[in-house]
């Protein structure tokens, strides 16, 4: 019979030792042991009251996920200096810096370093690629920054632009935190929701499209309305950048393809991403 996990930390299916019954039509009570203590005896295990049992190479991914195969770009932001590394599963992307973008101790929310932005002229730069061209699927752009000045017009979190008038981009105001698609004539998608930043402070950003339905969360609560739009987001041929116009610092940027992350609100990440 093949080993049991106890996951403390992705319980997916949770029950009490109580009744859940069998596994592959063994009886609880016959199985054996944990931790040399029987099986029957045991009402909590590592001072939890409920445990999820799951058979090896049998439990899902939690609905956040970590580093998957959904994931198109992990910056941990993590290194030293201007040596950037995407942490995504292979193949990874070279990273390049645009102007001082760099990577510093001063501030971090995971992992003791996070990108510095000094001007709206520093930030990360990546080839084109289709792994960014979400189509009409779920998609999911999360990541956590710290402003340390809010100048007026639009930080982007990350966007993806043929050129100026060909783009999308998830951003934030003084006022408002939005994603869009600008097509030339005009905006083919537009989510904005009223949201005021403050400075020195660290915010937790996520986008998620899921059946044509985009919500925005700000530290796990969704901020204003719910924006429905079937239109396929463009799939502009040039770079995608990261943190231009933004000042101050962002840890732990994650672009997900294919996945809807979030649906309701939830807990913020407590630690950096992980396979």
């Amino acid at each position: 019979m093949r080993k049991l996990l106890i996951p403390l930390l992705l319980a997916v299916s949770i029950a009490t030792m109580g009744t859940i019954g069998s596994i592959d039509g063994v009886p609880i009570g016959n199985i054996g042991s944990i931790d040399g203590v029987p099986i029957g005896n045991i009402g909590s295990y590592c001072g939890l009251s409920k445990v999820s049992l799951v058979l090896e190479g049998q439990m899902p991914p939690a609905a956040s996920g970590g580093i998957d195969s959904y994931t198109k770009l992990m910056l941990h932001f993590d290194g030293t200096g201007a040596n950037f590394v995407d942490s995504e599963l292979a193949p990874t992307k070279t990273i390049t810096v645009i102007g001082g973008a760099t990577q510093s101790a001063t501030q971090s929310k995971f992992g003791g370093k996070s990108m510095y932005l000094a001007a709206t002229t520093d930030y990360l730069s990546t080839a084109q690629s289709t792994d960014f061209d979400f189509g009409a699927v779920d998609f999911t752009i999360d990541g956590w920054i710290y402003p340390t000045s809010i100048p007026a017009g639009q930080m982007e979190l990350i966007s993806k632009a043929t050129d100026g008038t060909h783009k999308w981009s998830f951003n934030y105001t003084q006022t408002a935190i939005q994603f869009w698609d600008y097509t030339g004539a005009g905006f083919g998608i537009q989510t904005v929701q009223p949201y005021t930043l403050t400075t020195n402070a660290w915010y937790h950003l996520a986008l998620v499209r899921s059946a044509n339905v985009y919500t925005i969360y700000v530290n796990g609560t969704k901020i204003g309305d719910t924006y429905t739009n079937s239109t396929a987001v463009s799939a502009w041929s040039g770079a995608t950048l990261v943190g231009h116009y933004h000042v101050g610092y962002i840890d732990e940027v994650r672009v997900s393809n294919g996945i809807a992350r979030w649906t309701a609100n939830f807990t913020p990440p407590t630690q950096n991403y992980t396979q």
